[in-house]
């Protein structure tokens, strides 16, 4: 069991959790619904859907029953695959393939429920990491309005969006340049009394530096500071770049900012790098 978790969580070892499900059975220890759904993050953490296809072939002729937990892994293995920056056509092809998913586990959630069985928590309930990972799907497509308009489902199934899902939104509007939008979601957040994440500040941080929006920029750095979060300098680094290249007297506010923060110090000992001028997206 923890060889196989391991081979989940690391991405080098992927190929390592199929060799120990072949060791598995040629030793006579029949694979768990969690050897499956171990292999299916691994899967996801790389983005092969067609190892996670074979998977399913996998557990098809185990006969292990699939479960609300196996369609949301395979929804986030979706959601990688389209992060590679595949063709318009092929993209399609997998935002269908996760629609068809998704409406498969709403109807055996359905099925679940009406058969009055005790229903097991994350087996047989929606819950929120299956719709993160289904916002996810047309979040990594860049499908703005698509996945904006997927947060009404969380009510529908009586749950709450969590930081992830306002991340997840975070991140694809800052890719997306649109600076109005990020802080839209922020109030939202702020509103759910929701606090962001690091990955979110750092979100909203570099919407700002790729907009020029310097002032909100420190707003969203000062709200760091005041939150306990340690400045890193991977958060910092576009909007440093941004400062850097337009010579703006901003530059030096940063460094005040950040400079208690040792690992920050480096970007202020030594040249400032060329800021690269990326075209809009379309």
């Amino acid at each position: 069991m923890k060889l196989r978790k391991v081979c989940a969580q690391r991405f080098d070892y992927f190929h390592k959790g199929f060799e120990i499900l072949k060791e598995m059975k040629i030793a006579g220890f029949a694979p768990d619904t969690h050897s499956y759904h171990q292999l299916l993050a691994s899967c996801g953490n790389v983005g092969n859907l067609k190892a996670a296809d074979l998977v399913m072939d996998h557990m098809e002729a185990d006969k292990i029953p699939i479960t609300i937990k196996t369609y949301g892994n395979l929804l986030n293995v979706i959601a990688r695959t389209v992060q590679r920056g595949l063709d318009h056509k092929l993209k399609a092809a997998l935002i269908e393939r996760s629609d068809v998913i998704f409406n498969q586990l709403q109807k055996f959630a359905l099925d679940r429920k009406a058969s009055g069985a005790p229903l097991v928590p994350e087996e047989d309930t929606i819950t929120v990491p299956v719709l993160n990972n289904y916002l996810l799907v047309y979040a990594n497509a860049m499908h703005l309005r698509q996945a904006e308009g997927l947060l009404p489902l969380f009510e529908e199934f009586g749950l709450q969006p969590n930081s992830h899902t306002y991340t997840i939104l975070l991140k694809m509007f800052s890719r997306a340049r649109r600076v109005e939008q990020c802080f839209d979601i922020y109030r939202q957040m702020k509103q759910r009394d929701i606090i962001p994440n690091k990955l979110a500040w750092t979100h909203l941080l570099n919407v700002c530096a790729k907009t020029k929006y310097y002032n909100n920029g420190f707003k969203i750095l000062r709200l760091m500071i005041a939150n306990d979060f340690e400045i890193m300098p991977k958060q910092i680094y576009l909007f440093y770049r941004a400062l850097a290249s337009n010579k703006v007297p901003e530059l030096n506010e940063l460094k005040e900012l950040v400079w208690p923060y040792p690992k920050c110090r480096v970007f202020f000992l030594r040249p400032p790098p060329a800021y690269p001028q990326h075209p809009e997206p379309h």
